[in-house]
């Protein structure tokens, strides 16, 4: 799917969460066999700034740097949907659906806390808030 994103001259950027930084995501992107940039938001910046509470998310933006396509969380381009609206938006540059889910929950203040945590040193704690998070 990249190399038909290139052809019609469209790129991705990939954006890792990981708190741990780039060496812990960087296997990922080299297992996949990604061509394209991955880039490592290790303080969950990315969150913050969109309101985003889940992951992955796909934001599409055309040539003149306006948002045109918005999914926070469940954005699979393994699924048929998500690669036909991708392929579609790269064609014409028209989006069939318009999607904007927001996660709200206490997933992301237990993320918040963890990622406090991570950052004062105390990595089980950080583990433990994490869990409870996703439980």
């Amino acid at each position: 799917m990249y190399s038909d994103i290139k052809s019609k001259n469209g790129d991705i950027l990939s954006i890792a969460v990981d708190l741990q930084g780039p060496e812990k995501s960087r296997p990922y992107h080299e297992q996949a066999g990604a061509e394209f940039v991955t880039v490592v938001d290790e303080e969950n910046s990315l969150a913050r700034i969109f309101g985003y509470r889940a992951i992955p998310n796909g934001i599409l933006v055309d040539e003149e740097g306006k948002l045109q396509f918005q999914q926070y969380g469940g954005f699979d381009i393994k699924k048929e949907e998500t690669r036909g609206l991708v392929s579609a938006f790269m064609s014409d540059g028209q989006i069939s659906k318009q999607s904007d889910t927001r996660f709200d929950g206490p997933a992301s203040d237990h993320f918040e806390r963890g990622l406090a945590h991570y950052h004062d040193g105390d990595i089980e704690q950080a583990r433990s808030m994490w869990r409870e998070g996703i439980a």
